[in-house]
């Protein structure tokens, strides 16, 4: 986790030490700490070996259902997400296999805004959020290197359209994992 976070955030999270604000911030100031700390740990965890199987067997793809967290920052979670997955499994990649060239590309709904943070001024990982341009997060949201806005109800067919771009960006920037 410290590839991607603050020591000292990761140390109160898995010592069972975060304080109630930052436990309200994140989503989850009734859940038991223990259970807290177990289930972002074991996500983290999923993510980390999918990152490696797939860089190890030289693999085209690998996967962890319950990665996504990048509303997570670098000092604090928010939005549920505690540890950002996604962006240790590019800083993992980048210390352990020696990937130079890393695309993020998010397209859930919300804006990827801490993963947008934890990157911003990195040139050696690129981010790509596709996202509701009215939803959430209202008041942390930070700026991609692509922010893709999709308005409400935007159909399929729209949808495919103003996410087309991705493919050139895919082929042009030619990266040594992309993480999604």
């Amino acid at each position: 986790a410290c590839l991607a976070h603050d020591r000292e955030y990761v140390e109160s999270i898995v010592l069972g030490q975060a304080s109630v604000t930052m436990r309200k911030r994140v989503g989850f100031a009734e859940a038991p700490m223990e259970a807290y700390v177990l289930r972002s740990l074991a996500s983290l965890g999923a993510t980390i070996a999918a990152t490696r199987r797939c860089l190890l067997t030289g693999g085209v793809w690998s996967g962890a259902l319950s990665g996504g967290t990048h509303h997570a920052f670098a000092a604090a979670g928010e939005g549920f997400c505690v540890f950002n997955d996604c962006a240790v499994a590019a800083r993992l990649a980048q210390v352990e296999f020696g990937v130079a060239n890393v695309l993020v590309v998010d397209l859930d709904v919300h804006q990827g805004n801490g993963t947008a943070k934890i990157f911003e001024g990195d040139d050696s990982v690129f981010t790509y959020s596709a996202h509701q341009a009215k939803g959430y997060p209202f008041s942390t949201r930070c700026a991609s290197d692509v922010d893709v806005d999709l308005p409400d109800g935007c159909d399929d067919e729209l949808y495919l359209r103003l996410v087309e771009p991705l493919r050139e960006m895919i082929a042009s920037r030619r990266p040594g994992l992309l993480v999604f």
